[in-house]
């Protein structure tokens, strides 16, 4: 792994590579060297972020990553968990940057975007062959036991995922996490990893590479700074800021790519 994040590190230095034609890619969008310096990055790096700022395309370079790898494998399937607001984009765009994939958004007619019942997505997941199943977070925490159940081989996308917020959010931080540790890729799109406390990239690290940070006692022990201090002569620990920073960022560097 050292030598892949050492070529990955000159390939971002450089900022391009070439790519062979895709089957499954269109080429709407593979012109842009910055996009694909990301592609390459997701299609080899089984577990990572793409936190570009909105509006750069982080939706197909993942798109794009998912063809190359459907190449090698083309049982492989992709899971997209997205605010309900973009699930429809979702679609459009696999219709877009994607050639001969089909994309199906469980839970929602595809005409009127009314729901279906529960048992209507039960027996999606059993049954459907669609290439990209497109669900909501709330969705995915609802249904995560049949999910886990009936999909195998599979990448998930977490978007926007942001929106798990912290490792003590008790709903879609633990079922997130589990549908990770079956997956055999995941990636997450967020171009505000972090939006208020450090806690949050904890949290969507820990998601997307379970365990990288160790538990969050130690990830506090190391990057924040606490202080002893006493209520009513009740002795405990107070926030007072961050702490090695830098060493944070480099830990980080293989599993992300952040650019302006």
């Amino acid at each position: 792994m050292e030598a892949l994040d050492l070529q990955l590190q000159r390939i971002r230095q450089l900022g391009d590579i070439e790519l062979k034609p895709c089957p499954y890619v269109s080429d709407l969008f593979i012109s842009n060297p910055p996009h694909r310096v990301g592609i390459t990055h997701l299609a080899v790096k089984p577990r990572f972020l793409l936190a570009d700022p909105t509006g750069t395309g982080k939706t197909p370079q993942m798109l794009c990553g998912f063809g190359f790898l459907k190449v090698k494998a083309p049982k492989l399937r992709m899971l997209v968990m997205a605010p309900k607001s973009a699930i429809f984009q979702w679609r459009d765009s696999v219709d877009k940057f994607n050639v001969g994939l089909e994309p199906q958004v469980v839970g929602y007619d595809s005409r009127s975007g009314k729901m279906h019942s529960r048992f209507h997505r039960y027996d999606v997941y059993e049954k459907s062959e669609a290439d990209v199943l497109l669900l909501s977070y709330h969705q995915m925490a609802r249904d995560i036991d049949v999910i886990l159940e009936h999909i195998d081989n599979f990448v998930v996308v977490f978007d926007e995922v942001q929106t798990i917020k912290s490792a003590q959010q008790k709903l879609l931080y633990p079922t997130a996490k589990k549908l990770s540790q079956k997956a055999h890729y995941v990636w997450g799109a967020s171009a505000t990893p972090i939006m208020n406390r450090l806690d949050e990239l904890y949290a969507i690290m820990d998601v997307i590479n379970p365990g990288m940070f160790g538990s969050f006692d130690h990830f506090k022990r190391t990057y924040y700074q606490l202080a002893l201090t006493s209520d009513a002569g009740v002795i405990h620990y107070e926030f007072v800021g961050y702490q090695n920073l830098p060493q944070l960022m480099l830990f980080m560097r293989p599993f992300y790519i952040k650019r302006d």
